[in-house]
């Protein structure tokens, strides 16, 4: 009785840690990347539109591979409204590369 019962807890145990992986490893919604994105930058001034892209787009950069999302944001910078868009990772949310419109 006690080695089926050991048992049976070893395997609920490696479910649980396998199963706890592969929710870790799952990219974000383009919606949270847009939100930790726009956190990021109303640390500096407010931001008054934005956009995201919700279809992943593979990105290589050297020997990295990434699934990334691309979006947009404007904000006032010295009373003017600046456009920026950005790159993404989908896991974490890192913004990878970010170019600003004039």
């Amino acid at each position: 009785m006690k080695k089926t019962t050991l048992l049976s807890l070893l395997l609920g145990a490696s479910a649980g840690v396998l199963g706890a992986k592969a929710y870790l490893a799952r990219p974000l919604s383009a919606h949270r990347v847009l939100t930790k994105v726009k956190q990021q930058f109303q640390t500096e001034s407010p931001v008054y539109g934005t956009w995201i892209e919700h279809k992943r787009r593979p990105l290589q950069r050297f020997a990295l591979k990434y699934q990334t999302y691309h979006g947009g944001l404007s904000r006032y910078e010295d009373e003017r409204l600046v456009s920026y868009e950005f790159t993404a990772e989908a896991k974490t949310g890192t913004v990878i590369e970010i170019k600003r419109l004039d």
